[in-house]
């Protein structure tokens, strides 16, 4: 390790005997003394920062490519493999590796070379194949080709541009390429209507699917359908797979003519989408 720039270096401990190059190294954002490395097959790890290493035998046998962790979870990693096991591709602990979770299903059977998460998704994951990029986050239950314009070529490492939102991709044999980060879609709504309750509020309804890093709902009025004001919050579910359904009442709607509705979805990260728009008389 060097704490200068790299002008002096200190030993972090010992792994095994002999001169086997180490193929991966991640240190834990949320505890950097949280260090995963991996040397001929092996996967080890260190809680104090190096001064102690213990091989993690839980972990799935192979040739162990790419490590990732979580940007504010010290407790869950990702691996990745090489190889033509069609298995043993990606695994995830979220306990520092006394478990594993095999998220190898839906991945072509091929070499996965490389690995790196995005820090403002649910757990979004890119993948460097030996045949092109592949994307996944919590919402999903497989794995998405993320290659559209990219040639059928090995991808040997990935990394994000966060001041671009870019993907950026090394390859073997055609230079350097960059995407797009993949569009996440913060909800599905399922459904969102409107209703004048006993001619003194209205009653709006909506239910989704999914939510992916939702922070917060608005609802919205207006008189034209143009102009809107905010007549209330409602707190979302942060992120889920189930469907969940939120109601809101406007005590003090507008009294003649048709009022318009809509929803205005947060992100954390401040971003907004809006719902249709609804209206009553």
């Amino acid at each position: 390790k060097s704490t200068n720039g790299g002008t002096s270096w200190i030993q972090l401990g010992t792994l095994t005997t002999g001169t086997v190059t180490i193929s991966a190294i991640a240190v834990s954002p949320a505890n950097t003394n949280v260090i995963w490395t991996s040397k001929s097959g092996i996967l080890y790890k260190t809680s104090d920062g190096g001064t102690t290493w213990s091989a993690i035998s839980s972990a799935p046998t192979g040739t162990i490519t790419d490590i990732v962790c979580h940007n504010t979870n010290a407790n869950k990693a990702w691996i990745t493999y090489s190889g033509f096991t069609s298995t043993n591709k990606v695994f995830q602990t979220s306990d520092q590796g006394n478990t594993w979770t095999n998220l190898s299903s839906s991945l072509p059977n091929i070499p996965v070379n490389c690995i790196t998460i995005d820090k403002n998704e649910n757990d979004a994951l890119y993948i460097g194949t030996d045949a092109g990029v592949f994307f996944r986050d919590a919402s999903l239950s497989a794995w998405e080709q993320f290659s559209d314009g990219l040639p059928n070529v090995i991808v040997t490492q990935l990394e994000i541009f966060y001041p671009g939102n870019k993907l950026r991709a090394s390859t073997y044999g055609r230079g350097m390429w960059e995407s797009d980060l993949f569009d996440v879609i913060p909800i599905t709504l399922l459904s969102f209507g409107v209703t004048v309750q006993n001619n003194t509020k209205v009653k709006a309804e909506w239910s989704t699917a999914t939510e992916i890093n939702n922070d917060y709902f608005t609802i919205e009025r207006s008189k034209d359908a143009v102009s809107f004001q905010q007549t209330g919050t409602v707190k979302g579910a942060g992120n889920s797979n189930t469907t969940i359904n939120y109601t809101f009442y406007d005590k003090q709607p507008y009294k003649a003519g048709t009022s318009y509705y809509r929803i205005k979805q947060t992100d954390y990260d401040g971003k907004y989408e809006y719902s249709e728009i609804k209206s009553v008389c």
